[in-house]
């Protein structure tokens, strides 16, 4: 114990314990905007070779369904990368994604891609360039479906990333 302390406590293990608060604030802090990659139920994995950086996606097919979990607060963002037809001679592409959160639709886009480099390894089809939706996602836990149709295409690349958000507190009054 240190003489100088009028409670008698040793102040060195209490400095020692907010300083371990203070890394535990800290560390909940960084992971609050941390972002991490999900996995959907089903869909097969496939991978994107673009310049010789290799990247994994998940085959949604034409007119079916691809679910995934995701726990929020956060922003999901889903990379969707179009498969075109071998020798496909437009300039651009057409497809339509349906993201539905149980009987809602939480956005349904149509949208129009160019052709890319790169390959789908083990695979004739061209990726095309990808695009991004972003969706909010609340506190708790929820379940996404993904339905792609209306492609120029047979299937779809998806990846999806989340970046957590810290929840705000109720308004001050």
């Amino acid at each position: 114990m240190q003489k100088n302390n009028p409670r008698g406590r040793d102040t060195s293990l209490h400095s020692m314990l907010r300083c371990c608060a203070c890394v535990i604030v800290l560390l909940q802090t960084a992971r609050a905007g941390a972002s991490e990659r999900l996995v959907p139920t089903g869909g097969s994995v496939i991978t994107l070779d673009a310049a010789g950086l290799r990247s994994t996606y998940y085959r949604l097919q034409q007119d079916s369904v691809l679910e995934l979990k995701a726990s929020g607060p956060g922003t999901l963002a889903v990379i969707m990368r179009l498969a075109l037809p071998a020798g496909f001679g437009r300039d651009s592409a057409h497809f339509r994604m349906v993201v539905t959160l149980g009987a809602d639709t939480a956005r349904d886009v149509r949208t129009t891609t160019t052709p890319d480099a790169g390959d789908w390894l083990g695979r004739t089809e061209q990726p095309s360039v990808s695009q991004t939706l972003s969706l909010p996602v609340q506190v708790g836990r929820h379940t996404y479906r993904f339905h792609l149709s209306e492609a120029d295409g047979p299937y779809a690349g998806l990846q999806f990333i989340l970046k957590r958000s810290t929840p705000r507190g109720p308004a001050a009054p």
